[in-house]
């Protein structure tokens, strides 16, 4: 939470440029207003994941995620971004089974969350078990993705 005071002060602005500000953040629905100050809606949260992830997507994780098989040995098969991730699921590079097992055990989801802080994604796979959800989910944040970075 910040009020304009704390605002004005940190970006060394004047008080009125900080509630101009504050007033055009409020009418996005980025911020709320509460008693004591502003704080950040949970949509403006999703925004701010979203935007590091657009980041994240064109670098490399901090560690790939390496498929292994159900004894835990490990697979060729690793993936470095989420449209990396949505094209083993997509074009099921590896079997559907193998795939689900990982989204099961919550694998894939710790990783998004670890690697590449995509939360808000590994939190949507984390309340579906159907397969082709999990392509719809997949492919619908890379969209999102691919049209924010366009933008």
């Amino acid at each position: 939470m910040i009020t304009i005071n704390e605002l004005s002060k940190k970006l060394n602005i004047s008080k009125t440029t900080a509630r101009n500000y504050v007033k055009r953040l409020l009418g996005l629905g980025i911020l709320e207003r509460l008693r004591d100050g502003y704080f950040m809606t949970k949509n403006a949260i999703k925004l701010r994941e979203m935007i590091l992830a657009i980041k994240s997507r064109s670098g490399i994780a901090k560690a790939p995620f390496t498929f292994t098989d159900r004894n835990g040995t490990p697979l060729q098969l690793q993936v470095k971004t989420i449209d990396q991730l949505y094209a083993v699921f997509k074009y099921k590079l590896a079997p559907k089974e193998l795939l689900m097992h990982h989204l099961k055990q919550g694998y894939i989801q710790a990783w998004l969350k670890d690697s590449l802080g995509a939360t808000e994604l590994a939190e949507s796979l984390n309340k579906t078990y159907d397969y082709e959800s999990v392509v719809r989910i997949l492919e619908k944040y890379v969209a999102l993705l691919t049209e924010l970075s366009s933008t």
